[in-house]
């Protein structure tokens, strides 16, 4: 794994939400059964698969692309939506969902009549959707040139026939620029009794696919209009306890981990950091005129 490194780079930045990252869907007949999880059993079978961004980013957007079976969206049927992000183990997600969250760095759950959630019907066929989520809550900032994976998976209703039940597939694509990781699968709990229990290539019906039909929108880390690099004067740095502002009208400061994890908030000119790890960090000043200012220093 290649070291990460919160990189303020001011002259690489823009404030607007765009596209950060696209695979376009193949068609909707090769979509595969994403996970449907089961309200009571909490069994299912998910799917992952990965990305890369070319600069840091706060994801604020997911769009995917799928087809459900006729009914999926109903009231009585769908109950939630979720998402988890991974980092990348080894060329496969970190962890399984369910069993574990280690390496989880972002996660979303909704209920279906909660909102941040909007679904699209694409061309006539009401089972064709797209479905975008509001990741606006999202505080972790995707480093560049990093493989991450995101599974996505909605809740439903159990039914005594697990086959009767009312399923969501997420739509695939044939992208190969650039070129990832095969997309993957794992059946946790073993439901098709296909020994798939561990991350394991998905492979689709037809020649050509290599992952899953998804869109990312977000803003850089840190925008250049909002910016001002060494503004503002920290003391004592380095320091064991508490850090000092040497500025006015200071509204809300923020501390950064070097892998981009936001780690403290406050909304004095003086920050206690005694709880942090040893290590280099990224102070990050918001003033009462909405421009920020950032300054590193070190915890020892």
């Amino acid at each position: 794994m290649k070291k990460l490194l919160f990189l303020l780079c001011a002259s690489q930045l823009s404030f607007a939400q765009q596209s950060v990252f696209s695979q376009p869907q193949k068609d909707q007949l090769n979509s595969f059964n994403s996970p449907s999880l089961n309200d009571t059993t909490q069994k299912s079978i998910f799917i992952a698969d990965d990305f890369e961004l070319a600069k840091a980013v706060k994801i604020e957007k997911v769009k995917v692309f799928a087809k459900t079976d006729a009914g999926f969206l109903d009231a009585g049927n769908l109950i939630s939506w979720n998402i988890l992000i991974f980092q990348d183990q080894s060329g496969k997600p970190s962890a399984i969902p369910g069993k574990n969250e280690t390496g989880v760095v972002y996660k979303f759950s909704k209920l279906a009549s909660q909102g941040g959630v909007t679904v699209t019907q694409a061309g006539n066929d009401a089972t064709n959707i797209s479905v975008e989520f509001d990741t606006t809550d999202n505080s972790f900032v995707f480093q560049p040139n990093t493989k991450y994976w995101i599974s996505v998976f909605p809740t439903v209703k159990s039914e005594e026939n697990f086959f009767s039940e009312k399923f969501f597939y997420w739509a695939a694509s044939t992208t190969t620029t650039p070129k990832l990781e095969q997309a993957k699968m794992v059946d946790p709990d073993d439901i098709m009794m296909n020994s798939y229990t561990t991350w394991t290539d998905l492979k689709g019906p037809s020649m050509g696919i290599t992952g899953m039909a998804f869109e990312l929108y977000g803003k850089d880390a840190l925008s250049a209009n909002d910016i001002t690099k060494s503004a503002i004067k920290v003391y004592p740095n380095p320091t064991s306890k508490t850090l000092s502002i040497n500025a006015k009208n200071v509204k809300s400061t923020e501390v950064y981990s070097l892998d981009g994890k936001l780690v403290l908030t406050s909304t004095k000119s003086e920050v206690n950091v005694e709880t942090l790890a040893k290590g280099t960090y990224t102070l990050v000043v918001t003033f009462d005129n909405g421009q920020k200012s950032t300054e590193k220093f070190i915890k020892n």
